[in-house]
């Protein structure tokens, strides 16, 4: 495609007054398409008024998706700004320069430790975890890459879930990461707690994504966030029998969806992620009902999810 040539699209489904922005952003990612480089990304993403890693994530969208829906923003709740002074923000910008495996509490404490012999008051530990979390680079730090080739992290979303029984619930998902990658490969999305037949469910995905059955797919160590049901025995046999090594990891209470925040930071693509709520009782699950979006049922949360996160493949949801 050349590119000083419109891009043609079907734009039907992208409400008017957004379809302008929708074609500049598709011209560009085109062109870098054609030959990507950090430096094209960071020229695009001045261009679009977008940051960098804003940017690699519209151009991992459309790759994967070829959808416009899926690159339209615009309607989407943005991101939560943190502003922090200058001093502060250089401090928080050398170390993750300097430390790039370091994860964000790691982080945190240097910043202090070195604010303090400086003389410089740093902002709560809140705020420069959401500053970290906005501008670091979307990676897995090495603590979590090492649980796995492929790792199964949960987390809940913030959005509505119909349910038959009571109000709209936030949901579980239950999703697998290529540490290699450092990319969600498949998502499952249901109600309720962990369990090992969602976890199946999502590594059953991953191995669809990949095309062509157990016997080509790569031998991979999984990391597996112990649940405890009476099923776990039989997870754990079944995937070393046809995937690979396992290696378990127990999450604390507050220690869910570590991995999708590493690749996400608190929200993406308008949805914010609640991993404290993994382990949360259905009370705490409810979505309130003054919220943005309204109620879908599982299919449809599952496609919505999947176009915002950029995962192509459909997940065997299981209730």
């Amino acid at each position: 495609m050349n590119k000083n040539q419109p891009v043609s699209v079907d734009l039907s489904g992208i409400e008017p007054e957004r379809r302008d922005e929708v074609r500049r952003r598709l011209k560009a990612l085109v062109e870098f398409e054609s030959s990507p480089s950090r430096k094209k990304a960071e020229q695009f993403a001045a261009h679009l008024g977008l940051g960098v890693a804003q940017f690699y994530n519209l151009a991992k969208a459309w790759r994967t998706l070829q959808d416009p829906a899926a690159i339209a923003g615009g309607s989407r709740p943005r991101n939560r700004k943190t502003n922090i002074e200058a001093a502060q923000a250089k401090i928080l910008d050398d170390l993750m320069r300097s430390q790039p495996d370091a994860m964000p509490e790691q982080l945190i404490q240097s910043a202090e430790r070195q604010a303090s012999t400086g003389g410089i008051a740093m902002p709560s530990s809140d705020k420069m975890k959401r500053y970290i979390h906005a501008n670091r680079a979307r990676i897995l730090p090495a603590q979590l890459a090492k649980l796995g080739d492929w790792i199964v992290d949960h987390t809940v979303l913030e959005i509505p879930i119909m349910n038959e029984t009571t109000t709209a619930q936030r949901p579980l998902a239950t999703v697998v990461i290529d540490s290699q990658s450092n990319s969600i490969i498949s998502l499952d999305i249901s109600l309720g707690l962990p369990s090992a037949a969602k976890i199946a469910g999502a590594l059953s995905s991953a191995v669809g994504s990949r095309g062509g059955g157990i016997d080509r797919l790569p031998h991979v160590t999984v990391g597996l966030p112990v649940v405890h049901d009476n099923h776990w025995a039989d997870l754990r046999m079944g995937i070393e029998t046809e995937i690979g090594p396992v290696l378990e990891y127990t999450p604390e209470a507050y220690e869910h969806g570590r991995c999708v925040e590493a690749l996400f930071g608190l929200r993406h693509e308008g949805i914010r992620l609640r991993p404290r709520l993994v382990l949360a009782s259905p009370v705490r699950r409810e979505y309130p009902v003054n919220g943005s979006l309204k109620p879908m049922n599982l299919t449809e949360a599952e496609k919505f999810v999947r176009a915002r996160f950029g995962v192509a493949n459909r997940s065997h949801r299981t209730s």
